[in-house]
């Protein structure tokens, strides 16, 4: 770790890609605790949900209401999705008609998106995303792979003929963040699975 001096010193040089990448790192460093930090919040939410319901006091409306949010929170805490309950429920009733050819995951990929829920009782429901959300889609997709390309590249390249130091460090940088825009562009495969899955089980049922 950098002592405060040091980070001085990259200020006073306007060193602000450097200061961007350690940030960076330092924070992909600390993820395992902001993870566990997350995941002891979520517990603890969790156990005030289920002392709630166990309290006389508390009233069977507010109780119902609980039970719902009890169950998101613990599908958030196994799948890591924070979902409403029309989502949640919405998940189960797709999953009863393709669970046999899709994976629940590409169910819960999906559900990162936000898809219109409406006329999801009939057999004809596919899911669609807004014209933005499959822009934002198709944009992290093509632009991930462009900057884990370039990062690879870069990488590989500095460490062939030895260049500075803060290129090998944006080249990792790049290389994280690729992977990052290609995971979130991920509902783009998951909603064709799911349709395409839909369509089989319309035609099945017919």
């Amino acid at each position: 770790m950098l002592s405060v001096v040091e980070w001085v010193e990259l200020f006073e040089k306007h060193q602000y890609g450097t200061i961007s990448i350690l940030i960076f790192i330092t924070i992909l460093m600390n993820s395992k605790r902001i993870f566990e930090s997350c995941s002891d919040f979520k517990k603890h939410r969790i156990l005030s949900i289920k002392a709630a319901l166990s309290d006389d006091e508390v009233s069977s409306k507010m109780k119902a209401h609980l039970k719902s949010e009890l169950n998101v929170e613990h599908f958030r805490l196994i799948h890591g999705v924070k979902l409403s309950v029309p989502m949640l429920n919405a998940l189960f009733i797709l999953n009863s008609r393709i669970e046999k050819s899709v994976s629940f995951k590409h169910l819960v990929i999906m559900s990162k998106s936000s898809p219109s829920l409406q006329d999801i009782d009939n057999e004809s429901y596919r899911i669609k995303l807004s014209r933005f959300e499959n822009f934002s889609l198709l944009y992290n997709l093509v632009l991930g792979c462009i900057i884990l390309l370039m990062g690879i590249t870069v990488l590989i390249f500095s460490l062939s003929f030895g260049v500075p130091i803060s290129t090998t460090m944006l080249s990792v940088v790049s290389i994280f963040l690729g992977l990052i825009m290609l995971k979130e562009s991920r509902p783009f495969f998951s909603i064709r699975f799911i349709n395409d899955a839909l369509n089989d089980y319309q035609n099945l049922t017919k």
